[in-house]
């Protein structure tokens, strides 16, 4: 009963943190991480493509005849 009320407070108990904590923690950070991506990466790119323009670097469009 004791370590699951601290796991649910997420602090640390009388003897340090504990590797469950640190994982929770972990696990945590790499979902705001992976949310932060998710949210902004398109805004970037955007924003990348909008800067840079036609680099000519583009493939080459495969869907005309050639002449």
């Amino acid at each position: 009963m004791r370590f699951r009320t601290q796991l649910l407070r997420l602090l640390p108990g009388d003897d340090g943190v504990t590797g469950c904590e640190y994982a929770i923690l972990l696990s945590l950070g790499v979902a705001v991480l992976i949310s932060a991506v998710r949210t902004l990466g398109p805004a970037i790119s955007t924003i990348f493509t909008l800067t840079a323009g036609d680099t000519g670097l583009s493939a080459p469009d495969l869907t005309r005849p050639l002449p």
